[in-house]
C-alpha cells in the first residue's frame, strides 16, 4: 500500500523564505531611491530613510534597526500579512507629525519632491521582478 505524506509546510516556507527576500531587496531599493530623491539642506531628512519588512504578526524580520543618523527605526503594526515599510525617521511638529511630509507633498508653494512615491514605484518594480511577475 502507498502511503503519501504532505510536502506543505516545506513548499509554504520555501514560498515565505522567498517573499520576505524580495520585499527585503525591494526595502534596500526603496530606501537608497528615498534618500536619493530627498532635498538636503542638512542630509538629516535623507538620512532618515529606512526599511524594515514584517512578518504577519508585526515582527521584524529583515532592514534596519536604526536609520543613517542612528535613530531606532518605529515599530509597525501587524497586518496579518508579510510587509515591507519604507519611511523616515524626521522628528516630528508640534502637530505630531515628521517633517518628511512636507518635503514629499510640498507646503507654501513649493512643489513637493514625491521621493517616496517615487520609491513606491521603484519597490514595485523590484517586487514584481524578484516574484517573476
Amino acid at each position: 500500500m502507498a502511503s503519501f505524506k504532505s510536502n506543505l509546510p516545506a513548499v509554504q516556507q520555501f514560498f515565505r523564505t522567498k517573499a520576505i527576500n524580495a520585499l527585503d531587496r525591494a526595502g534596500q531599493q526603496g530606501t537608497v531611491e528615498a534618500a536619493s530623491r530627498t532635498r538636503r539642506a542638512t542630509g538629516f531628512a535623507a538620512d532618515s530613510a529606512h526599511y524594515v519588512v514584517n512578518d504577519e504578526s508585526g515582527n521584524q524580520v529583515a532592514g534596519d534597526t536604526t536609520d543613517g543618523n542612528q535613530n531606532p527605526v518605529p515599530q509597525y503594526p501587524a497586518t496579518g500579512m508579510v510587509t515591507v515599510h519604507v519611511g523616515s525617521n524626521t522628528a516630528a511638529s508640534d502637530k505630531g507629525e515628521a517633517y518628511a511630509i512636507y518635503l514629499e507633498r510640498g507646503v507654501q508653494g513649493r512643489p513637493g519632491d514625491v521621493m517616496y512615491g517615487q520609491a513606491l514605484d521603484v519597490m514595485e518594480a523590484v517586487a514584481d521582478r524578484e516574484l517573476g511577475r
